[in-house]
């Protein structure tokens, strides 16, 4: 597997590790890309734009969507698609009933 040599200008963290600014990394060509064409870090090799240009980058999964002939009216009376629930106030929840004056 070929390696792209990168210097970070960002800091970039993720559950596989941290990369940190001003130091050098050897990455995959496709993650070089996606750092490189997001401005959070550039190549050390000039000879390396050959294997940075024929990297292919993953699609991402996106979830599954509506299109907006399929969903249902909104309904603008109502302000939000989604009801909205009030936390119950202090003192609200009934207590034993007060005597009754005679």
């Amino acid at each position: 597997m070929s390696t792209i040599r990168i210097r970070m200008k960002h800091l970039s963290a993720g559950p596989t590790g941290a990369m940190l600014p001003g130091k050098e990394y050897e990455v995959a060509p496709g993650h070089a890309q996606q750092l490189i064409q997001g401005r959070h870090a550039e190549l050390v090799n000039g000879d390396d734009i050959a294997k940075l240009e024929t990297a292919t980058l993953r699609t991402p999964e996106t979830a599954a969507t509506r299109s907006a002939q399929s969903a249902p009216p909104a309904n603008p009376a109502a302000g939000s698609d989604t009801p909205q629930r009030r936390p119950p106030q202090r003192g609200s929840t009934p207590g034993p009933a007060a005597p009754k004056a005679q």
